[in-house]
């Protein structure tokens, strides 16, 4: 929906000079004042050419002055339809949060030293008014691929009537790398894609946080960005039933691969910390509760012998990111194998 223009004084008092622009490699944009009569109030209007989103040419805007910073408000094309921007102009560039939550999927852009040529804007207007008609039609169509930050094929999502996910990073998947049935929300610009999801120790399930002007999802960590958020790049189109069993068998094998590194560095050092007196080990209990947390989603047993402490753990459910059983004998190296599925 157009927003009113906000009508500025005829001499406006601006943080930043218009016209400005910014000539990136994906993107193109001008800020700068309406042709206007003279006695007429200032306009500020602007065009946005991006990869997955644009203008339609040049709008009016609603501009709000916020210290050394001019916010603009204006009508964006969206791979999901028509809504509203908000960029950010200041002398160090601008500014598009295509996010909901703080900071996620910006894009920032230095400013221009001189306005583009007409060649260029009329260049960048075609080119970014058909990636938007592509990824439209991409979202019509409704099946994309899921690629980490590394180009590995991860997951495989379709969306329409009955949409569904199927995940396969090392670190989370869905139950044996299937699709699941989604629940989804709207959170401002991004989709909240609710799905089952393993290593699950408590029943929980996860969220995907998709943006389709950014064309990338993630996977928080928590409420706000993380470093430890899971990015994934969504690109149109189902992988191959052959690429998507062999992206569930990598990711199944990297993740046993990471659970027997992460025995075999923590098992000795907790079976050191069981030690107790008379030869004897401690309960699991008297350690630090950290090692609780730790070890959530195992089983453990601890066996005294005279040279330490035998620790035994396995899964109490076998799943993604659960998946082996462990001994660690002092003064051995840590034996890891696969754990048996009950059923």
């Amino acid at each position: 929906m157009l927003l009113p223009a906000l009508l500025l004084a005829c001499a406006p008092s601006l943080p930043v000079a218009l016209p400005a622009a910014v000539v990136g490699e994906d993107l193109l944009a001008i800020v700068r004042f309406a042709d206007t009569y003279p006695w007429e109030p200032a306009v500020v209007e602007v065009g946005l050419w991006g990869p997955r989103y644009a203008t339609d040419g040049i709008v009016a805007a609603q501009a709000e002055v916020e210290g050394e910073a001019l916010w603009l408000y204006l009508p964006l094309r969206t791979p999901v339809g028509e809504g509203t921007a908000a960029l950010r102009l200041d002398r160090d560039g601008l500014r598009l949060p295509l996010g909901a939550r703080p900071g996620e999927f910006e894009r920032r852009w230095p400013l221009a030293e001189a306005l583009p040529e007409d060649a260029l804007q009329a260049e960048a207007q075609a080119r970014a008014e058909a990636g938007v008609d592509a990824a439209t039609a991409a979202w019509q169509a409704g099946g994309f691929s899921l690629f980490d930050e590394g180009g590995a094929l991860v997951g495989a999502l379709q969306m329409g009537l009955h949409p569904t996910l199927a995940l396969w990073s090392p670190r989370f998947a869905t139950p044996e790398g299937a699709p699941q049935a989604l629940r989804i929300e709207v959170d401002g610009a991004d989709l909240l894609l609710r799905t089952p999801i393993e290593p699950s120790l408590g029943g929980e399930g996860a969220l995907l946080r998709l943006n389709p002007a950014a064309g990338l999802a993630v996977l928080p960590a928590g409420p706000t960005p993380d470093p430890q958020d899971l990015v994934f790049r969504v690109e149109a189109g189902l992988p191959s039933p052959a690429a998507q069993q062999a992206a569930w068998l990598e990711a199944s094998t990297r993740a046993k691969e990471a659970e027997a590194a992460w025995a075999a560095a923590q098992l000795p050092r907790l079976s050191e910390a069981l030690r107790g007196p008379d030869r004897g080990c401690l309960p699991i209990e008297a350690l630090d509760p950290a090692w609780t947390l730790l070890l959530r989603g195992y089983q453990l047993t601890v066996a005294a012998t005279s040279a330490g402490c035998v620790v035994r753990l396995w899964p109490e459910v076998v799943q993604h990111g659960r998946q082996m059983e462990h001994e660690a004998q002092p003064g051995a190296a840590v034996l890891s194998r696969p754990a048996q599925r009950e059923g």
